[in-house]
């Protein structure tokens, strides 16, 4: 009748082997705990009359889990919009005082082949006022359409004209 229903006990040695428990703040736990529980079997009730077991239910843990990823990766997205738009903004007002994306990104370009490190790149953006961690630039590659080339194949490096053409 309850599958996937364990013990209040059971439940909470697996937060705390899966490490969840201390990801998580107490109030978060609280609410997770809140949201698993599992209303109480009559053989439960019967087995232990002076207390009821807690049960919690493992089903309705993973629907939480797989809500939880899928709104996740909406904000991902949202958060790689809102790195381009700080990274777009910034381009456009260093480029109106006078000091454009190519022509920072070819300080740094010392060979002129129009790629650059990573780590250059996050150079060149706080040149334009725009600080990034490496994050944020992970999440600004992968806003960027996947068919665009600005990952230098066989190479940690950017081209930083597909970059700029893509701004």
């Amino acid at each position: 009748e309850f599958k996937g229903v364990v013990t209040e006990e059971r439940f909470k040695a697996f937060l705390r082997r899966s490490s969840l428990q201390d990801r998580l703040s107490q109030t978060e736990l609280r609410r997770l705990i809140a949201k698993c529980k599992a209303p109480n079997s009559k053989s439960a009730t019967k087995r232990r009359s002076s207390s009821a077991e807690v049960m919690f239910d493992y089903e309705k843990f993973y629907q939480l889990i797989v809500i939880a990823s899928s709104q996740e990766n909406s904000i991902g997205g949202a958060k790689a919009e809102a790195v381009f738009g700080r990274f777009k903004e910034a381009a456009m007002k260093s480029a109106a005082n006078g000091r454009s994306f190519i022509s920072l990104c070819s300080l740094l370009d010392h060979s002129l082949r129009g790629q650059m490190s990573r780590e250059e790149f996050i150079h060149t953006a706080k040149m334009m006022d725009c600080p990034l961690s490496n994050v944020e630039l992970e999440s600004l590659l992968n806003y960027l359409p996947s068919s665009s080339s600005h990952v230098v194949r066989g190479s940690d490096g950017l081209d930083h004209q597909v970059i700029n053409y893509r701004v």
